[in-house]
């Protein structure tokens, strides 16, 4: 009898796991569409990314933000405010 016992424990814990992973499969495969759905140029939260455009600068050579640009450590710096 004791054998028995370990026989239904042993097959339910595998029909458990064998359930747990069809299901964990199952979001798997939910949750890639609903990310296959969304468009290119939006994040998780929805809102949409804009991209901005990068200018490279004529005194140092690296490229900057065009709208938002902060000046480097050089004094003849374009970028540089006042």
């Amino acid at each position: 009898m004791p054998g028995l016992v370990k026989v239904l424990v042993l097959a339910l814990l595998a029909l458990g796991a064998w359930y747990g992973f069809r299901q964990f499969k199952r979001w798997q495969e939910r949750d890639g569409a609903r990310l296959r759905r969304r468009p290119a140029n939006e994040t998780a939260r929805g809102r949409a990314v804009e991209a901005e455009d990068m200018v490279q600068c004529r005194v140092c050579g690296t490229y900057v933000a065009s709208r938002r640009s902060s000046a480097c450590a050089r004094q003849d710096c374009p970028y540089r405010q006042g």
